[in-house]
């Protein structure tokens, strides 16, 4: 037995449309999961509640050094 392998679809009220190519062109069986649709608000709720807020305790001069230095690699960067 092979891995299951995933492959997005949609339901239009009847049958299921594949939204990606299938991984074999042969017949086989497939289980298909329903997952409930979000609004455009629910999604971006649940967006904004993954992504939360920035945390630093250093200032901003100490922050902007930090960049500076990770990023530079060499290379001569002029001063702010």
């Amino acid at each position: 037995m092979t891995a299951p392998v995933l492959v997005r679809g949609r339901f239009d009220g009847t049958r299921v449309v594949l939204l990606e190519d299938p991984p074999t062109g042969e017949p086989c069986d497939v289980t298909v999961e329903f997952i409930a649709s979000l609004d455009e608000e629910e999604r971006e709720r649940r967006f904004r509640a993954a992504i939360g807020g920035w945390v630093d305790d250093r200032d901003t001069d100490e922050i902007i050094a930090d960049i500076y230095n990770s990023r530079t690699l060499g290379r001569e960067v002029p001063p702010l």
